[in-house]
């Protein structure tokens, strides 16, 4: 699917006003203190305020490392500035995260039976390599990681942890074996514990272990002599444990997260429980967050502040058949198949949407002002942003890829029918009348000026005139491509071609008449989506960013790739930041003010489903899934409360909406519950006795209905709040509404 060219054409859109600015409006916020802030909090509506979205502070995918052969990665272990990986089908990989975006395999050691768990207490790792027991390596040199020794196991050794000169080896239904490793050459049996079930993990929990047990739970451990002194029954499969002060977070998988409070640990219980996709395989935590592991959800963060009540942050991103995940407090590296994912933590969330609208099917979309303009594979539909409501559709089309709209027309590139236009002057009744056959499929189109550009596919660059009449496109002049012409996009009188697998090429179209070849670079690269900004073409090939120096045309230059995810979707480039369109991760968000470095600083978005196509347009991300458009913020802009979701202005009033708070006292945490009945951008805050701001729970647009928000009974910094009365207050472009609540500790 082909990138929208809605972001080339602001320039020349005619009758329908101009796109909103991007300088956001700021407010100027005076504070208040005492009883004459509380009045006013009480009284007032909220002021009009602006937020800068600064994608880096939201968790999501960041960078990657793909094992070579046919193995699986099942576990890995973080020390220092190398993550040890245990792979399936026999192998350890060591991988350099000394800058965790870009992790590199520097070294591997091939075991003889599957390596399914790897603890390291440096210069030795200790790998539970199935039915090949325990083995020692040396990993001084990461590099060349050696064999010293290596004992039997009386089972498949799964799991393994290190606590002094003691390897603890889970081995199945054998139970836990004590390892002497006081000499890594020669290690052998030293003890054992039978532990009745399937034991899959063991983790050291200061004086004592604990083992993941499976359908029997997790066992407490005591030392000298060994011995079970709890055991705590999960609903689940429990196969790993990450303890954490008083309590051990357990991946319990098809019931996924349990909670257990281990102090004391005769009374150890669970106390909280969480389920964000099937198969849980492993957990970690950092601070109040939980990063979980999933077999078919990749990664899931979780907000376990409140270990009774924890709460699911952020859904999947993308990766898939996850099994293991270590942490260093600012990225997570889960083990997913053959690859190894970097995640940024951020503050756990994903990045915030303005709007969802329900569609069926969307291909692509093109905004203006006042609607979006939606294809599907036959129909074209008019939508009001406002409401996600349907205002007009007409039909019919026969395998639509790409749409941009100029003033009353919208334009359609319709694969082997041509270029369709339709009448869109009535919103409520478009009219699809003319069709131009260009002589192949045609692909991606764009808008500059006045005239058409279409990527055509058996042909190259079709170039047709609006000047005379924009509801019956001219014909002015075509550019043959040598190979599949797919998108295009035209900057200060140059055509950039996106060829598919015979790369870039680029036409002067500053004349009449065909254009002429500026010039061409065929790379091994196969060059589908495309986008252009400061001298640099940015092209999306499968799974990667590929970026030309393109200053000369005579001389087009490859300066970097990045790997992603992939199969792409699409690219828009805006102020040296470039957006990214995956089918399963959502959305990427690129830092290319360096062309030659650019590097992942955001995106994800939960919940979407097979991503489509993106476009740009009013200041916003249009990002297209299988069910709809997800409206998404750009980075680093201002974006007004009073700013609807296409830049068109004031919102009308959200209200009216009421406001509940339960529990209330609470402690320590409370849920904010508050209805709306039209789509409107609500600020939700917590304040405290003089008017000072604690929290912000939401700053973000809502659709109507009922909506809940909690509050953790902490500040801004994370740090819990003292005991006392505090305001919500909700706010919205209509009033705004307060309630007290107190926090008992």
């Amino acid at each position: 699917m082909s990138r929208v060219g809605s972001l080339h054409i602001s320039s020349c859109v005619v009758n329908s006003g101009p796109v909103s600015s991007r300088a956001g409006r700021r407010a100027h916020r005076a504070l208040i203190v005492g009883c004459t802030f509380l009045l006013l909090l009480l009284v007032s509506p909220c002021p009009a305020h602006a937020v800068n979205i600064d994608y880096t502070d939201y968790f999501h995918w960041a960078g990657l490392v793909e094992g070579a052969g046919s193995g699986s990665y099942e576990d890995v272990t973080l020390q220092g500035d190398y993550l040890y990986a245990a792979r399936n089908e026999g192998g350890i990989h060591v991988v350099s995260v000394a800058d965790p975006l870009h992790p590199v395999v520097v070294g591997e050691y091939a075991t003889p039976d599957d390596a399914l768990d790897i603890a390291v207490s440096w210069p030795y790792a200790y790998v539970a390599a199935a039915g090949a027991g325990l083995l020692v390596l040396d990993v001084a040199d990461p590099a060349d990681p050696l064999l010293l020794g290596s004992s039997p196991m009386p089972d498949l050794a799964q799991g393994v942890a290190i606590d002094g000169n003691r390897a603890f080896v889970a081995c199945g239904a054998f139970g836990l074996v004590i390892v002497d490793i006081a000499d890594p050459e020669v290690p052998f049996v030293a003890d054992w514990l039978d532990t009745s079930g399937d034991a899959h993990g063991v983790t050291v929990w200061g004086a004592h272990l604990v083992v993941s047990d499976g359908f029997s739970g997790i066992h407490i451990v005591a030392r000298d002599p060994y011995a079970v002194v709890k055991t705590v029954d999960t609903p689940g499969q429990a196969l790993g444990v990450f303890p954490a002060g008083d309590h051990l977070y357990v991946a319990d998988y098809d019931a996924g997260l349990a909670i257990v409070h281990a102090a004391p640990i005769a009374d150890a219980a669970i106390v909280g429980t969480v389920r964000p996709t099937p198969a849980v395989l492993d957990v970690a935590v950092a601070g109040d967050m939980a990063v979980l592991a999933s077999h078919y959800g990749g990664i899931v963060t979780a907000d376990v502040s409140n270990v009774t009540a924890p709460a699911l942050i952020a859904g999947s991103t993308g990766a898939s058949f996850a099994y293991g995940i270590a942490l260093d407090g600012e990225h997570a590296y889960l083990a997913a198949g053959s690859f190894i994912h970097t995640y940024a933590l951020g503050n756990g969330a994903t990045v915030p949407v303005f709007d969802h609208l329900a569609l069926n099917v969307p291909r692509a979309v093109a905004a203006d002002r006042f609607y979006l303009y939606a294809i599907d594979f036959a129909r074209l539909s008019v939508v009001d942003p406002g409401t996600g409501a349907k205002v007009g559709v007409c039909g019919t089309l026969f395998d639509p890829h790409d749409i941009c709209v100029a003033g009353s027309y919208a334009y359609i590139a319709d694969d082997a029918v041509g270029l369709r236009v339709a009448d869109v002057s009535d919103s409520t009744d478009p009219d699809l009348a003319v069709g131009i056959y260009l002589g192949g499929e045609a692909w991606g189109l764009t808008l500059h000026e006045d005239r058409l550009y279409v990527a055509v596919d058996g042909l190259g660059l079709a170039v047709l005139s609006l000047e005379q009449d924009a509801g019956s496109p001219a014909w002015v002049g075509f550019g043959v491509t040598p190979g599949q012409a797919r998108d295009v996009v035209v900057q200060g009188g140059v055509a950039y071609v996106a060829d598919g697998t015979r790369g870039l090429h680029l036409f002067d179209v500053s004349g009449p008449g065909n254009p002429p070849t500026l010039g061409s670079l065929v790379s091994s690269h196969e060059i589908r989506y495309l986008d252009v900004e400061g001298g640099y073409a940015y092209g999306i090939d499968g799974d990667e960013l590929v970026v030309f120096d393109v200053t000369d045309p005579a001389d087009i230059q490859l300066v970097a790739t990045l790997r992603l995810q992939g199969p792409l979707r699409g690219i828009e480039v805006v102020d040296g930041v470039a957006y990214v369109a995956d089918p399963y991760a959502g959305l990427y968000v690129i830092d290319v003010a360096n062309p030659a470095a650019p590097a992942v600083i955001g995106g994800g978005i939960e919940s979407t489903y097979l991503v489509a196509s993106m476009t740009c347009a009013n200041d916003r991300l249009y990002v297209v899934d299988g069910r709809g458009v997800y409206l998404m913020p750009l980075h680093g802009l201002p974006t007004a409360v009073e700013d609807g979701p296409g830049g068109a202005g004031p919102v009308p009033p959200a209200g009216p909406f009421d406001v509940a708070v339960a529990p209330n006292p609470f402690n320590p945490r409370t849920t904010v519950t508050f209805s709306l009945a039209a789509f409107g951008d609500v600020r939700a805050g917590v304040y405290d006795l003089l008017g000072r701001q604690v929290a912000t729970l939401a700053d973000r647009r809502f659709g109507p209905g009922d909506h809940a928000l909690q509050w953790n009974g902490r500040d801004a910094a994370g740090r819990p709040a003292p005991s006392g009365v505090y305001f919500v207050r909700l706010a919205t472009a209509g009033g705004g509404r307060t309630e007290k609540m107190m926090l008992v500790r």
